[in-house]
């Protein structure tokens, strides 16, 4: 448009402008639902990350030395 990029959430005000008018009303629903989906994949993700690292550390060598050394 002007040449300059933006983060969408900066473009959120100038979507009445752009979207038909009887979309306008659903603006807030359509962002409730994608912000609602974009949390709980986050936490998802993390959730997974931390299991990941879990079983990681589970078979890791350092800890394996300790425990033979016990």
């Amino acid at each position: 448009m002007i040449g300059r990029r933006v983060p969408l959430v900066f473009a959120m005000p100038l979507l009445p402008f752009v979207v038909p008018g009887e979309m306008i009303p659903l603006l807030p629903v359509g962002t409730l639902f994608s912000s609602c989906f974009l949390l709980f994949a986050s936490l998802a993700y993390k959730k997974w990350q931390t299991k990941e690292k879990r079983e990681h550390a589970k078979f890791s060598p350092l800890q394996n030395k300790v425990e033979n050394k016990q």
